[in-house]
């Protein structure tokens, strides 16, 4: 069986790349209160699924709450979160130059 595109990933690089790779991204709310980022994805099958990244610490803590909300509080009017997954943190380093590896011209 095929695993789930959302269910089943545990982590991802970019979570928009990755998202427009397994399904369409037909709505993306970029400007929310909380720092997150929303996309409205639908896969293959036509589900349609609900995804938000945290781009800010702000933003990981507000969905940090959320998360302890749902794990508290259930009710039928109140969509499930159903599963998490992690973005890769990059990796960003000061520049330095070197006798080796950087090419001549490279800028300083």
């Amino acid at each position: 069986m095929t695993p789930h595109p959302l269910l089943e990933v545990t982590e991802v690089a970019r979570t928009e790349p990755y998202l427009r790779t397994v399904g369409e991204v037909f709505r993306v709310f970029r400007d929310q209160e909380s720092g997150c980022v929303s996309y409205a994805v639908r896969l293959a099958d036509g589900e349609r699924w609900f995804v938000k990244e945290a781009t800010t610490d702000a933003a990981q803590q507000s969905l940090n709450r959320a998360r302890a909300f749902h794990r508290a509080v259930r009710h039928p009017v109140i969509v499930p979160q159903l599963h998490r997954f992690t973005r890769v943190a990059e990796l960003t380093a000061a520049w330095r130059s070197s006798a080796h590896g950087a090419p001549k011209d490279a800028a300083d």
